[in-house]
Formats: structure tokens, C-alpha cells, sequence
């Protein structure tokens, strides 16, 4: 306690508070997330391509491609911490 004030307490209700507020915030986050990983494909393509491929097939190029390397970054990602846990083990 600092000059009467219950710096304890007030630690913990701000961490409560920290959780609450994450908690409320994850659906908004992941729809934010869904709607960039669903449009960004298709803005970029539609940059990139200057009309000598159909749109369509520029946009599933792209989105392909953007899927592709995410998939990837994560299953090398999941192999590093399998190996580090192997490793510590």
C-alpha cells in the first residue's frame, strides 16, 4: 500500500479489466482479419494485372498464392516448436 492507495487491488482490476476488454475485442479482430484476408487477393490483383489476364483468373492467382504461402509460414512455424519441444525434451 503507497500513501493508502491499494496498488495491489488496483493491479489485479486492471489486469481483470485487460481481459475483458481482449476477450470483447477478439470477434471484432477476427472478423477485421477474415474481411483483409478475404479482399486484400483481390485488390492485388486487380493492381497488378493490367487487363492481359481475365480478373478473374488474376484474382484466384492471387488468392491461391496468398493461401499457399500462409499455409506454409504456418507449418514451418509448427515444425520449429515441434522440434524445440523435442529438443527440450
Amino acid at each position: 500500500m503507497a500513501r493508502g492507495v491499494p496498488v495491489r487491488v488496483l493491479g489485479f482490476a486492471f489486469l481483470a479489466l485487460v481481459g475483458v476488454t481482449a476477450a470483447t475485442a477478439t470477434p471484432a479482430v477476427g472478423a477485421l482479419l477474415l474481411l483483409g484476408l478475404l479482399a486484400t487477393p483481390a485488390g492485388a490483383a486487380q493492381r497488378i494485372s493490367a487487363r492481359s489476364v481475365p480478373p478473374s483468373f488474376a484474382i484466384l492467382a492471387m488468392a491461391t498464392a496468398s493461401y499457399v504461402a500462409a499455409w506454409l509460414a504456418t507449418a514451418r512455424g509448427s515444425r520449429r516448436r515441434e522440434r524445440a519441444s523435442a529438443a527440450a525434451a
